[in-house]
């Protein structure tokens, strides 16, 4: 969950009853962005529409659930990856997760908002996010959110292939 963000009152029990569900080890998210090769071989990421496994990274802004023993001690050390992982840390878990583990998103519930927008649309939210600081590097010609994601095998099979 974000700190600065209202959710769903019934988005934890959604995420830990479908963790605790089911018979493999899953991270279930309500948003995952799926990573894919365009025509030319480079790396591309949407949105998942499907339910179910996702070859790619969980939005920490919608919310997603992990266990401890889904990572190993290389999660905490930031100088393992590209410079911008520290601030897409929703790359730097997702893809700790599937290096240490195997252990992919798993999307719930697509078109499920587990954030409450009024709430927000009222109240507002910090002038500060990872959005924002993202926004501010592309405009300098630094895109760290595609460095990191190209340090992880989001789109490949385990064993490599495609």
């Amino acid at each position: 969950l974000d700190d600065d963000t209202y959710y769903h009152r019934d988005t934890v029990l959604s995420l830990v009853s479908t963790m605790l569900a089911s018979p493999a080890d899953i991270a279930p998210c309500f948003q995952c962005e799926e990573v894919s090769k365009d025509w030319s071989g480079k790396l591309q990421w949407k949105y998942a529409q499907t339910e179910g496994s996702c070859k790619g990274f969980s939005s920490g802004y919608a919310t997603y659930a992990v266990r401890p023993r889904f990572f190993d001690k290389s999660v905490w050390d930031h100088s393992l990856g590209p410079e911008g992982c520290w601030l897409h840390d929703d790359v730097w878990i997702s893809g700790s997760m599937l290096k240490a583990s195997g252990v992919r998103p798993y999307l719930v519930r697509p078109g499920f908002d587990s954030v409450q927008q009024e709430y927000i649309k009222e109240k507002g939210r910090p002038n500060e996010s990872v959005h924002v600081a993202h926004k501010a590097a592309l405009k300098r010609g630094i895109d760290q959110q595609r460095a990191c994601v190209e340090h992880f095998d989001f789109h490949l099979e385990p064993g490599g292939e495609l």
